[in-house]
């Protein structure tokens, strides 16, 4: 099971789209480090600890899947000249979270789990959130009575921000 859990976790990598399985938002692992306490119990299941140790047990997992997931090169005769046999992650990510015991550093903690937090949502003044209303009215339907919905007014410092939120609206393109 924990091959298994590995090797779908590590299939983004080894497809060359992201160097750590962490990078990969719809890979169970980035889940699971992004907070996802469903995530976190299939894994902690997969690695037969109990369901609600993620925190002790996360680490564990991350370091199985550097040393299943590094990448293999072999020599090609000269030392200098190294040729990839099976793409994985890099070397030196590999090192260093095995130098840290698979633990985070505090700020990529943080980063792993506000990484997605803004998707689906426009925050900003009201032209801004206006405009991206304008732009995806269709998404929204004709239910809605309001674009944004004001979040947040300092009318001393003169700061009004405000926010729109469809689920939707992170399927369409990056807004710009």
């Amino acid at each position: 099971l924990r091959t298994m859990a590995a090797y779908i976790d590590l299939n983004p990598v080894r497809a060359g789209i992201v160097d750590d399985p962490k990078d990969y938002r719809w890979c169970g692992y980035a889940e699971a480090v992004g907070g996802s306490r469903h995530a976190r119990r299939g894994l902690c299941m997969v690695m037969g600890v109990a369901q609600d140790s993620w925190r002790e047990n996360g680490a564990r997992y991350r370091c199985w899947l550097m040393a299943d997931g590094r990448q293999v090169e072999e020599d090609a005769k000269t030392k200098a000249n190294h040729v990839k046999i099976r793409k994985g992650i890099p070397a030196e990510i590999v090192e260093e979270s095995l130098k840290n015991k698979g633990k985070f550093r505090g700020c990529e903690r943080l980063l792993n789990r506000i990484k997605y937090l803004s998707d689906g949502a426009a925050i900003g003044g009201r032209s801004f959130v206006d405009s991206v209303y304008d732009r995806y009215k269709e998404i929204f339907g004709g239910a809605r009575k309001q674009k944004g919905k004001l979040v947040l007014s300092d009318s001393l410092a003169r700061v009004e921000v405000y926010s729109l939120f469809g689920k939707k609206l992170s399927q369409n393109e990056k807004l710009e």
